[in-house]
């Protein structure tokens, strides 16, 4: 059997650095929003958090994630949910940027979804 490439980090803790809210203003959220790879059932932590700020959650999915049963999940919360699923291929009017290629080299050019999410129009 051939080993296969990660596909996602199971983890991002290590980018989370604390940060000081001295000084911060508190405003209303206006949405979450946030890719997702994983199914929808791991998006809980975040439709817990919209439904205890009284905000919409709008997720990008790819993957394994759905738009369908993110929607679905969130309804039975009582969660106002926009899910779009990504499309597996670029769309052909959808510039690369230097950082996607970068991301290729390191994660592999089969990762063709994270430019797209990261740099999406919604």
């Amino acid at each position: 059997m051939v080993p296969q490439p990660e596909l996602h980090h199971r983890s991002h803790r290590r980018l989370l650095t604390e940060v000081s809210l001295d000084g911060v203003v508190r405003q209303d959220l206006a949405a979450i929003v946030t890719p997702s790879f994983r199914p929808a059932a791991q998006l809980a932590h975040v439709m817990d958090l919209a439904r205890s700020l009284g905000c919409p959650v709008m997720v990008l999915c790819s993957g394994a994630a759905r738009g369908v049963e993110v929607i679905a999940r969130a309804e039975g919360i009582g969660v106002r949910a926009w899910a779009v699923d990504v499309p597996t291929e670029r769309p052909p009017l959808v510039d690369d940027f230097d950082t996607t290629k970068i991301l290729w080299k390191v994660l592999g050019a089969d990762q063709r979804d994270i430019g797209l999410k990261r740099t999406s129009p919604c």
